[in-house]
């Protein structure tokens, strides 16, 4: 609690001076909310994510579902693709709804799943990061480069409205086609 007025203080600081200094949302490390058999994600990739999910995991077997809210990757591209092999090997279904915003490595991390399915209205703004480990793991994962040369060749593809929803589908990062909201 202590942290926190000390935090609010520099914000009050920082716009006192007129805008000379920088405030940025601070960014959480990813969270994982258990609901029945869904685990909701929210937050961003760390080194410290796939540990946590393996322990929910460990915890809650009847997990079928992972729903991604708010995800990002983090600095570190190897978190991302540790944590969509677990994802993967573990054979979970990934889904957004129609309030989801997935950004960089959080879309690499939604593609993970053996079957991934999204609520029109969800947010796709994929990583531009060109990298051998990243192509690999997306081949793998969708079972081409087609999506790997999209973000390549499209680096504002994304962008506050996300990926068109027939890039979506043509790219083969849905199992199922988007279902609309009624």
């Amino acid at each position: 609690m202590a942290a926190e007025p000390t935090r609010r203080a520099l914000i009050l600081g920082a716009l006192a001076l007129g805008g000379c200094a920088r405030v940025e949302r601070v960014r959480q490390p990813l969270r994982f909310t258990v609901v029945n058999d869904r685990l909701l994600l929210d937050g961003v990739i760390t080194r410290r994510s796939a540990r946590g999910f393996e322990g929910v995991l460990a915890q809650n077997p009847q997990i079928a579902t992972l729903v991604f809210q708010r995800v990002e990757g983090g600095r570190h591209l190897e978190d991302v693709l540790r944590l969509g092999t677990l994802i993967r090997s573990s054979g979970l279904t990934t889904a957004l709804r129609s309030d989801s915003v997935v950004r960089g490595g959080g879309v690499d991390l939604f593609v993970a799943g053996v079957a991934r399915r999204m609520v029109a209205g969800a947010v796709i703004d994929p990583s531009s990061r060109a990298d051998p480990a990243r192509r690999a793991y997306l081949r793998a994962m969708l079972g081409s480069d087609d999506f790997y040369r999209f973000t390549l060749r499209n680096p504002a593809a994304g962008g506050i409205q996300g990926m068109s929803i027939e890039d979506i589908t043509r790219l083969g990062l849905l199992t199922e086609p988007v279902q609309e909201l009624n």
